[in-house]
């Protein structure tokens, strides 16, 4: 498993190069504001790394291996975990050198944003490992549940019932709140995605 984790970092070394020198060399302005953008940039190398790997066929690859398929399911999802881990440390770095009024909150606010970045990847993960069951209406209930909590979930955070950190006269402790149930739904969609890679009925694309 370890072998495919630093094979992978070493398939995107460069992707990687660029995605962090990005981060570290365009200053984007407030501490919000580069969080946003570095999120942007991340998902765009994610997607890019992606692609790579699909023409490469590496999944295929990796489940001919005497290797375990779970150990190949935790091996992808701990190359995300330590992609997204650099950025939130550059975050930091980040902050460090920032004048803001509450340090506390926005580590809330970034780990906030960390989690609700993880889960949208592990949406499109989902999606695709789904293609791969012989039942392709999986892929059906999928998008119906998206499109019944996308509006819904837009209209909570207009009326100011999520993200709670837009607005300006909300509690640290109900931002707090948030930022840990954010959290445990991220830890639900990657075991989620560990699961649903294992029960694939095919590795070929």
């Amino acid at each position: 498993m370890w072998r495919i984790l630093k094979a992978e970092l070493s398939y995107n070394k460069l992707m990687l190069f660029i995605a962090y020198g990005l981060v570290i060399f365009l200053k984007f302005g407030t501490i919000y504001q580069e969080i946003i953008s570095s999120l942007i940039i991340a998902f765009i190398s994610i997607g890019i790394m992606g692609s790579e790997s699909d023409k490469e066929r590496r999944e295929r690859l990796h489940v001919l291996l005497p290797i375990p398929i779970r150990k190949i399911s935790f091996a992808r999802l701990l190359f995300l975990i330590i992609f997204q881990s650099v950025m939130f440390i550059l975050w930091m770095t980040t902050s460090a050198f920032e004048t803001v009024e509450n340090n506390q909150l926005v580590i809330w606010i970034m780990l906030t944003a960390n989690a609700l970045f993880l889960i949208l990847i592990n949406l499109l993960i989902i999606y695709t490992d789904l293609g791969f069951y012989l039942n392709k209406s999986w892929r059906y209930i999928f998008w119906g549940i998206v499109f019944l909590l996308v509006p819904v979930s837009a209209w909570l955070v207009y009326n100011g019932h999520l993200l709670l950190f837009l607005r300006g006269d909300a509690q640290t402790s109900s931002i707090i709140l948030e930022t840990l149930v954010y959290n445990f739904i991220c830890l639900g969609f990657f075991y989620s995605s560990y699961k649903i890679f294992i029960a694939r009925k095919s590795y070929l694309k």
